[in-house]
């Protein structure tokens, strides 16, 4: 996401100075719109579905990953207060499997980690493909310049704002 932003941030810096200059020299009125992708994701029905499934996802594995924890907190417990009494060599298997089940939660951690970040990239890329789509299409039909993300602009007026009618369009879809 935040690459996208700095791309888009890019292309205004290039492509600012081109549009001025078409306009000074007597082309076409340049006409900006600019949309919030924040609202979009958080809005839209399929943003909505994109947000839950992640959460649902994420609330899934953390409960996987605590109760692992508690297998583990339950081994260090049990290994403290029987240390004295077991045997050297039974207290080396539970040191070996704490430590098997210790490795076992940052594996499952790590794990989980790259699952989410790739559901999260996935789910990210199927929208913004919607949202470009979307974008290029009201261009055509409403005559504008550029459309930029809000996060590459320092300043706009609200009545260049198209976030709403990205929203309509892309809940139409779904």
């Amino acid at each position: 996401m935040k690459r996208t932003m700095l791309c888009f941030a890019l292309l205004a810096l290039l492509i600012a100075p081109a549009l001025f200059a078409q306009s000074a020299a007597g082309g076409d009125v340049i006409k900006i719109g600019v949309i919030n992708t924040q609202k979009i994701l958080e809005e839209s029905k399929i943003g909505k579905s994109i947000i839950s499934d992640l959460e649902a996802l994420r609330d899934r594995r953390k409960k996987e990953l605590d109760n692992l924890k508690a297998e583990i907190d339950s081994l260090k417990r049990e290994l403290e207060t029987q240390a004295n009494l077991l045997s050297q060599e039974a207290k080396r298997e539970k040191e070996d499997a704490l430590l098997k089940k210790q490795t076992g939660l940052r594996r499952n951690a790590e794990d989980f980690d790259k699952e989410l970040r790739v559901k999260q990239d996935n789910a990210l890329k199927e929208i913004t493909g919607k949202i470009e789509k979307i974008l290029k299409a009201i261009g055509k039909e409403q005559g504008y310049t550029i459309i930029l993300n809000e996060a590459v602009a320092l300043y706009f007026s609200t009545d260049i704002d198209i976030t709403n009618e990205v929203i309509q369009r892309l809940n139409a879809q779904t």
